[in-house]
């Protein structure tokens, strides 16, 4: 099942968090059911996460930060997630290429209990 595994990072005493462990499976089969059972670990201090491109990277940083100008302007946080690469509101895909204003213009009519945004937004 496992080709690899090893800690990532320098080992430090002044950290108190344990280092990521990188971990590379054998099969996709082995992969796709590590990913399919991850749920298991929720509500422990264990996570899932897969390993991701660059590329992918970067467009995960970009969803994150438009997740939290969004938050800002009185969005609650819980009903955004990132799935695949994309932005969801309430269920419903939000195109992250719009500026964060028309974003915030369509956010009101996918949920009826949205709160009264700033005026200065608009």
């Amino acid at each position: 099942m496992f080709e690899s595994a090893h800690r990532l990072g320098k080992k430090s005493e002044s950290n108190t968090r344990p280092r990521p462990i990188e971990v590379k499976l054998s099969t996709e089969f082995d992969r796709r059911k590590v990913m399919a059972n991850a749920r298991l670990l929720k509500g422990t201090n264990w996570f899932v996460k897969p390993k991701l491109l660059w590329k992918d990277r970067l467009i995960e940083k970009a969803l994150l930060t438009l997740r939290y100008e969004l938050t800002q302007n009185g969005f609650s946080k819980n009903l955004f997630r990132i799935r695949d690469l994309k932005l969801f509101y309430n269920g419903h895909h939000i195109d992250s290429s719009s500026p964060v204003n028309d974003i915030i213009r369509q956010l009101p009519s996918l949920d009826p209990v949205v709160p009264e945004l700033n005026p200065a937004v608009n």
